[in-house]
């Protein structure tokens, strides 16, 4: 069978994108749509991250997009031709620490996570996004890139 892009794909196998991923979020326990601004005086801070090992083609970016939702955080993720997921995440700073931690040793069910590096932590004094997206700019490393 092929998807809505023409591209092939094994039976069976079904995207995680736009209703998937709401579907997926409300299993977690959790609802879609990131708020815009926090109330109050709740100390905001932005990470920027990449993710070694197996993260391409496991789902990862559908996983980590629905993961940030759930926490409430704001950014974007993507592939990269090296083989990773690099991304940035906004929002409360315990929510972004929480982040943190699922992306150092969750991930998708089908991932293998070799290492986190955090490119950048620090406080801002504003979100510089409205919403968690996934930049689809770059599909795939090469197969004989993947996991490295």
């Amino acid at each position: 069978p092929r998807g809505s892009d023409g591209r092939r794909r094994p039976p069976g196998r079904i995207p995680l994108r736009g209703r998937a991923v709401v579907a997926l979020l409300a299993a977690m326990g959790g609802t879609p749509g990131a708020p815009q601004t926090l109330v109050g005086s709740q100390a905001l801070s932005r990470l920027s991250f990449t993710v070694h090992g197996r993260v391409q083609r496991v789902h990862f970016r559908d996983y980590t997009t629905a993961q940030a939702q759930l926490l409430g955080l704001v950014g974007w993720c993507k592939n990269t031709p090296e083989g990773t997921v690099t991304g940035v995440v906004e929002g409360e700073a315990a929510a972004v620490a929480r982040m943190e931690d699922w992306l150092r040793t969750t991930g998708s069910p089908r991932s293998r996570i070799d290492r986190l590096e955090v490119l950048a932590h620090h406080p801002v004094p504003a979100l510089s996004f409205a919403a968690f997206s996934v930049d689809r700019s770059y599909g795939h490393a090469p197969r004989g890139r993947k996991g490295r």
